[in-house]
C-alpha cells in the first residue's frame, strides 16, 4: 500500500521544522512507498527553501520528502492541491502545529491494512499540556470549555467505529483512503481558514459528506499525535474571536440552525452577559464569556441565513 503524509502550511516555519523533526526519528518500515508532503500555501517565509533542502539531505529516508507551492491563500486550496500530487492508495492529514508519535507509521498502515472496509481512519490527539496552561483548559463537567484552545480526541483505548451522531475528528486526525476521494470528492474551497484566520468547517463537512456517501470512520487508539502548546491560543481575546468565528461557521454549515433573530437568542445574551459580569469564580466567568461570545457568532450566521432565504 502507498501512503502519503500531507502538511499544509503557511508561514510558520518554526512549528513546521518541529514537526517534521518527529519524522525523522519515527520508526520508518521498509518496503513500503511512503512520502511526506508538504504544500506551501502562499508561504512568504523561507518555508519552501527550507523543506527543499531537507529533502536533499535525505534525512528522512526511506520516506521521500516533497515541497509543492499554492500560491492561492486557504487551507482548503492546499489540501486539494496535495489530493491533485500524489496517488498513494491513502493520505494521511497532519496539521503543522502537531507531533506524531515515534510509532505513529507503523501503527497506521497496520490499521489501514486490517480495517480495509473502513474510508476514513482517525486516531487519538491531546494537546501537550506543560503545566503552564491556564486552570480553565483542565475544568470538566457543566463549565467546560467547549470549543477548545487546540483540537483534542481521545475516545479511550477501545478500537471501535464512529458513528454520525459521535465526536468526528478534525482535519488533521484524518487518513483519508484514494477510494473514498474517489467518491467523495475534496475539500470545499468556500469554507476553512485562509492565513491565520480562524475560519474552519472544511474538515467537519468533507468527514459528513463521506458519511452521507455511506463510508465508514474507524477510530484507532494506538495513532498517537500530540499538539503543540501555543501560549497566544490561550488568551482571552483569541478564545473570544475563535468561540464567536467557530459558532458562526457551524451556523452557516447546519441546515436546521434557525434563520433569522429569534427571543431565545436575545435571551441567552442577557443571560450570559450577567453571569460574565456578576460571577467572582474566574473558570465560570471565563465560560460564560465564551458562551456569550458563541452566541454572537450564532446570531451572525442566523442574520445570514434570512438574507440568503429571502434571495
Amino acid at each position: 500500500m502507498s501512503l502519503s503524509f500531507i502538511i499544509c502550511t503557511h508561514n510558520r516555519i518554526d512549528l513546521l521544522k518541529d514537526a517534521l523533526i518527529r519524522f525523522f526519528h519515527a520508526d520508518k518500515p521498509t518496503g513500503q512507498q511512503i512520502e511526506l508532503l508538504v504544500i506551501a500555501n502562499a508561504c512568504t517565509d523561507k518555508t519552501v527553501d527550507y523543506v527543499n533542502a531537507l529533502a536533499d539531505s535525505k534525512k528522512l529516508a526511506p520516506l521521500t520528502l516533497r515541497c509543492i507551492e499554492e500560491p492561492k491563500p486557504g487551507k482548503s486550496y492546499a489540501l486539494n492541491r496535495a489530493i491533485a500530487e500524489t496517488q498513494s492508495d491513502a493520505l494521511c492529514f497532519l496539521d503543522d502545529d502537531q507531533l506524531i508519535q515515534p510509532d505513529f507509521i507503523t501503527n497506521l498502515l497496520e490499521a489501514l491494512s486490517s480495517y480495509p472496509d473502513y474510508g476514513i481512519i482517525c486516531g487519538r490527539l491531546v494537546p501537550a499540556w506543560d503545566g503552564t496552561e491556564p486552570t480553565w483548559v483542565h475544568v470538566t463537567g457543566e463549565y467546560r470549555i467547549r470549543i477548545r484552545p487546540f483540537p483534542e480526541f481521545d475516545l479511550g483505548e477501545t478500537p471501535k467505529e464512529l458513528l454520525p451522531s459521535d465526536k468526528l475528528p478534525s482535519g488533521g486526525n484524518l487518513t483519508v483512503r484514494r477510494s473514498t476521494l474517489d467518491k467523495v470528492g475534496g475539500f470545499s474551497v468556500d469554507i476553512g481558514p485562509q492565513g491565520h484566520n480562524l475560519m474552519g468547517g472544511e474538515d467537519i463537512d468533507f468527514v459528513r459528506r463521506c458519511l452521507d456517501h455511506g463510508l465508514r470512520i474507524f477510530y484507532f487508539p494506538r495513532l498517537r499525535q500530540q499538539h503543540m502548546i501555543l501560549k497566544d491560543r490561550m488568551k482571552t481575546t483569541y478564545m473570544m474571536r475563535k468561540s464567536y468565528i467557530r459558532s458562526y461557521t457551524a451556523g452557516t454549515l447546519t441546515p436546521s440552525r434557525p434563520s433569522g433573530l429569534k427571543i431565545y437568542m436575545f435571551r441567552k445574551m442577557t443571560v450570559y452577559t450577567l453571569r460574565t459580569l456578576t460571577t467572582f469564580d474566574s473558570n465560570r466567568r471565563f465560560y460564560f464569556l465564551m458562551r456569550l461570545s458563541a452566541m454572537l457568532g450564532e446570531m451572525r450566521a442566523a442574520m445570514k441565513r434570512k438574507v440568503e432565504t429571502a434571495r
